[in-house]
């Protein structure tokens, strides 16, 4: 059955549209599939050693997940979407756990049985645990019986009351300190105006407070003894009337030794604002609970959130991580993993075009006309490469290859005699073989045999830069040039060199298939496909050779039918080289679940045509990885009938960023891409508003960016007209979410982009984009607190900063 050769090639074609979904994002190989939420946890006494074990669990104790933490002190826990309520982050002590105390400026071991504890009431993107927050959950434990039994205005008071206890005023516990150790000594880097900093100074002032031979690990067990009944007193805490006096540490003197702190880790500057402000201890905060914060400080908060995190992903200078990644991807598809499995696949296509023509010879004959073969007649000369009578055919005309709408194709065989026939020998030219530049075809000849038609057959493939001579012939000139495909004048030399001399690779294997019936009627059960084929070449039209030999291994099974609809599963792998730079390297990996679909209703007359094609595994450059499952389908030709092509993409695994250095694992989910009218598009006609193409793009997933939190993302966007286009973005993570839409116009003097934002806290935004500067008004509940001029914020307390 001859489409059972072009699966291969629609196959690796498939592959190449992977350049339609290059839009543009925690290093794991395993594929995330969105369904958790990604949790830092950074734990404190000073810093804990790498391998120290932390682990997340819900409020009756359950645990979520574990992990230990790297060489920065933290580590990323994957949540559980089901789970977003009160969460326990608990470090745990072992033989081998040690942190840096502050206080005796040394390792301390953290043993085994000890632990240190935070709650939060709702799931954050960061955490902090430290002496203080686990103050707060043994607070909750007596005042509430457990930590089950808190709501999330006990949790959020508990946590107030700590801090304001220590002098934190009204920063969060919750927040990650910066970690302390030997170098920070040495360095005295911490900066009092610096939140973290100003954390780290307080725990480092709390572990100087420890009594001699106590750690800070010590003090930290009294603190939260002594803050059980929410005085900070130097007593137990655990009665209703507290009278043990806790031997382990001072509070008193914790205002003191943050001066020490002060001047032992932070900077000069530091140093002299903590002498003379010293750090304000509260020893009753039994009334304090923990204020909502003001409208207009939600609204700065957003803008902070907005300039830290939106604009780190992207902006409108297409700075952002995405946008910088977005194009990285993209110049890679374009450049190398759409054009060379796209050339790869003409030369899998231009095989089974070889092999088929000898397969008909031997069963039906050379008279007629055979569709997606080639046309056949009796040679009156002799073969150039042979210098033997034979069979000549051929399809096509060098021309239209070399204008870039069609092929052409030349064979001889061994014999006169078409049952006899064990040899064929083809040349190729394709839309991608015109080098204009040296005024040439970069033709593809194979030589295909068979001992027996058994369905085995031996290759080889040699492309030719120089132009082949296959027959006397001398085309039309395109401009001042002929392009002299032929020319006998005695034997032919064939030149296989590229345009700087370098010899080609010549590609050879083998095609094995097992065929069911017989002559017309035959079906193809099996075929595989083993081998290398010459260079693919590159993007540009130099002349000089840019790959080695191009891999192909490729194993087709013929699968169900449906009508006539035929599927054809695939599996194995394709790779292409590059010469002068290994790293533009392309791989492709089909896996179990990989299959062509095709209609082959009009197979004899007007030809099979794919329907579908679904490709499982992963395309790689030493750039970028996708791994997941390909999804082409919805083929449709435009209201001409022409220019067949697929209106629906679907892309479902992760990209990975797999450069030097890169950011790995950088986006997880579904990208779709589709055309919701093309049957109704007029090619031949121009664009109107009732004549365009209605592109649809949306992405569902996550994304990465180095030193961010995972990001929950779902964009979409779509043409709605001859010049307009809507988009929304809705992303979240922790307990940030923010929603937004915009349209823009391309069309002259149209109004500019208009963006509408709103997150958890009900601040809306509307932001006018006219001219390059920014526009609009912050407000909740309909009241305004916020105008925006010229890209200054204005807020209602007449402050201002740039947006």
């Amino acid at each position: 059955m001859k489409s059972s050769y072009r699966i291969l090639s629609l196959a690796i074609a498939a592959a190449g549209l992977l350049s339609i979904s290059g839009c543009g994002g925690g290093n794991s190989s395993v594929l995330n599939t969105g369904a958790t939420t990604p949790v830092t946890v950074t734990p404190s006494l000073g810093k804990f050693n790498v391998g120290t074990v932390v682990r997340l669990a819900k409020s009756d104790d359950t645990e979520l997940v574990r992990g230990a933490l790297g060489t920065d002190g933290s580590v990323t826990l994957n949540v559980p979407t089901s789970h977003s309520g009160t969460t326990i982050a608990e470090v745990l002590g072992d033989t081998n756990t040690m942190y840096y105390d502050e206080g005796t400026q040394s390792e301390q071991s953290f043993a085994k049985g000890k632990k240190l504890r935070a709650v939060m009431a709702i799931l954050r993107a960061t955490v902090g645990v430290t002496p203080l927050t686990n103050a707060a959950v043994t607070n909750l434990e007596k005042t509430k019986g457990s930590i089950g039994a808190a709501v999330a205005a006990d949790i959020d008071d508990a946590n107030a009351k700590v801090g304001k206890a220590l002098g934190l005023g009204t920063a969060s516990i919750l927040d990650a300190p910066t970690l302390v150790d030997a170098t920070t000594l040495t360095g005295k880097t911490l900066n009092v105006a610096t939140a973290a900093d100003q954390y780290a100074l307080v725990l480092a002032a709390l572990a100087k407070s420890a009594a001699t031979g106590k750690t800070a690990a010590d003090a930290a067990d009294d603190l939260a003894s002594d803050l059980k009944d929410n005085k900070l007193d130097g007593k137990d805490g655990s009665s209703a009337t507290p009278t043990v006096v806790l031997a382990s540490y001072t509070p008193a003197d914790i205002g003191l030794h943050y001066k020490t702190a002060a001047a032992e880790f932070a900077d000069s500057n530091s140093q002299t604002i903590a002498q003379e402000k010293g750090l304000v201890v509260v020893v009753d905060v039994t009334n304090f609970t923990a204020a909502p914060l003001s409208d207009l400080a939600l609204v700065k908060a957003m803008f902070t959130e907005l300039r830290t995190t939106l604009n780190s992903f992207s902006n409108t200078s297409r700075t952002g991580f995405l946008d910088t990644q977005a194009e990285r991807v993209n110049l890679d598809l374009s450049n190398n993993v759409a054009p060379d499995l796209n050339k790869l696949n003409d030369r899998v296509r231009a095989l089974s075009h070889s092999i088929q023509a000898l397969e008909d010879l031997r069963t039906t004959g050379y008279a007629g006309n055979v569709y997606g073969n080639l046309y056949y007649y009796q040679s009156t000369g002799t073969n150039p490469l042979t210098q033997a009578a034979v069979i000549t055919l051929s399809t096509g005309s060098p021309m239209s290859a070399w204008n870039g709408w069609g092929n052409y194709e030349m064979c001889f065989t061994d014999s006169l005699v078409a049952a006899n026939v064990t040899t064929i020998t083809c040349a190729n030219a394709n839309s991608s073989s015109a080098d204009r530049a040296n005024n040439q075809l970069k033709m593809m000849v194979f030589e295909v045999k068979t001992t027996s038609m058994t369905g085995n057959y031996t290759y080889t493939a040699t492309r030719y830069n120089q132009p082949v001579y296959v027959m006397q012939h001398t085309f039309p000139q395109q401009g001042d040039q002929p392009y002299e495909f032929v020319e006998l004048s005695g034997d032919p030399v064939l030149v296989s060199k590229d345009a700087a001399n370098n010899p080609m690779p010549v590609g050879s294997g083998t095609a094995v298939k097992t065929t069911t019936g017989t002559g017309q009627s035959a079906l193809t059960s099996n075929l595989a496909l083993n081998g290398t084929f010459p260079p693919s070449g590159g993007a540009s039209n130099t002349g000089i050779l840019e790959t080695t030999a191009d891999t192909v291994a490729i194993n087709v099974t013929r699968g169900a039918q449906t009508g006539t609809i035929v599927r054809y599963d695939l599996t194995g792998s394709v790779e292409t080289k590059k010469l002068a730079d290994q790293t533009l390297s392309v791989s492709l990996a089909l896996n179990a679940g990989s299959y062509v679909e095709e209609d082959q209703a009009n197979a004899s007359t007007t030809g099979s045509v794919g329907t579908a094609a679904v490709l499982v595994g992963s395309a790689q450059t030493a750039a970028n990885k996708f791994a997941g499952t390909l999804s082409i389908g919805s083929f449709a030709v435009d209201k001409n009938g022409n220019n067949r092509q697929p209106t629906s993409v679907i892309f479902d695994g992760s990209v990975s960023d797999t450069s030097v250095d890169g950011a790995g694992v950088m986006l997880t989910g579904k990208l779709v891409a589709s055309i919701a009218n093309y049957n109704l598009y007029d090619s031949f006609a121009l664009e109107t508003d009732s004549n365009y193409q209605q592109n649809t793009i949306s992405f569902t997933g996550t994304v990465q960016a180095p030193g961010r939190p995972w990001l929950k993302l779902v964009l979409a966007g779509n043409r709605t007209g001859l010049t307009t286009s809507a988009f929304t973005v809705d992303y979240s993570y922790g307990i940030v979410s923010l929603t937004g839409s915009a349209t823009s116009n391309t069309a002259p003097n149209a109004p500019a982009p208009v963006l509408t934002l709103s997150n958890q806290d009900g601040i809306q935004l509307s932001i006018d984009t006219a001219n390059n500067t920014l526009t609009g008004t912050a407000a909740k509940g309909g009241a305004t607190l916020a105008n925006i001029v010229n890209s200054v914020i204005n807020y209602s307390d007449l402050t201002s900063e740039s947006l």
